[in-house]
């Protein structure tokens, strides 16, 4: 099948196409299990090639000696691990204590190769969020772990497509915002190929009874920053990459209406969204 070998897969991601590659099947394995595989061959724009060396040993000879490689900045959650960029060719490595490596972390690669792929062609966000299509406009409900973004994606079924309901792409493209989904398989996922021109944004709040409230500015820039998955793994500078977060989400904020959606275990909710 396309995107599949014993030691590599493909992937796609915002239009960018991904080659994966690791001599460890166990990890290849996992990362099937993980994320959504294309069903056409594209030449890769850019290969990750990622190794595992001994507890300890990360910081061997060749990486102290090179100025090349780079610390990954996974430190506050155990995992250590190097990178190396050479054109479109990236190579890691992380201590085999991260093997299997959690999706998260290759995730994280995956996003920050997009943006410097991508960087000053498009402005595009990735957000902790449930998409879904629905009379052929796109919506963006927003929220962390336990938030009800699979509740939202089960309850839109089947008058609504949910795209994903893990982790979307909003991409600006020539003035309009845009809804893509992402090859993170959660509970409900479509093809990476879907894309809707974005209607709005809804943070989630469980409640009692249905109800939204607007959000405009700052207010809805504080809301939605903690919910960006926005790496700065591979950004020489960690204050310019955070600075562009802010501009991309100012810039996103400005241009789409965003709610918050207080919802109950029922679908009433959609006739509060028709309605605005």
């Amino acid at each position: 099948m396309p995107g599949e070998e014993n030691n590599r897969i493909d992937l796609e991601l915002g239009g960018v196409s991904f080659s994966i590659i690791s001599i460890n099947e166990p990890f290849i394995k996992s990362l099937r299990n993980s994320f959504i595989l294309p069903d056409h061959n594209h030449k890769p724009q850019i290969s990750l090639e990622i190794g595992f060396l001994p507890a300890g040993r990360v910081k061997s000879a060749e990486i102290l000696s090179d100025p090349e490689w780079q610390e990954i900045g996974y430190g506050d959650r155990g995992v250590r691990g190097y990178f190396r960029r050479g054109g479109t060719k990236i190579k890691v490595l992380f201590e085999e204590a991260a093997n299997p490596l959690h999706p998260a972390y290759l995730l994280s690669l995956l996003i920050s190769a997009f943006y410097i792929l991508k960087k000053g062609q498009e402005d595009s966000v990735f957000l902790h969020a449930a998409g879904i299509i629905r009379d052929d406009k796109g919506y963006v409900f927003a929220g962390p772990s336990g938030s009800g973004k699979t509740t939202i994606s089960r309850l839109s079924h089947p008058e609504g497509i949910a795209i994903n309901d893990e982790l979307v792409l909003i991409s600006n493209i020539n003035g309009e915002y845009w809804l893509k989904g992402t090859p993170v398989k959660g509970d409900f996922y479509a093809s990476t190929d879907l894309t809707k021109k974005l209607r709005g944004i809804f943070i989630l709040r469980k409640d009692n009874i249905s109800y939204v409230q607007r959000i405009k500015g700052i207010d809805a820039g504080i809301k939605l920053f903690p919910l960006l998955f926005y790496p700065a793994n591979f950004s020489d500078n960690r204050i310019e990459a955070i600075s562009e977060v802010l501009r991309l989400v100012s810039g996103l904020v400005n241009k789409i209406p965003c709610y918050e959606l207080h919802f109950t275990q029922d679908n009433s909710f959609w006739h509060l969204i028709e309605s605005l």
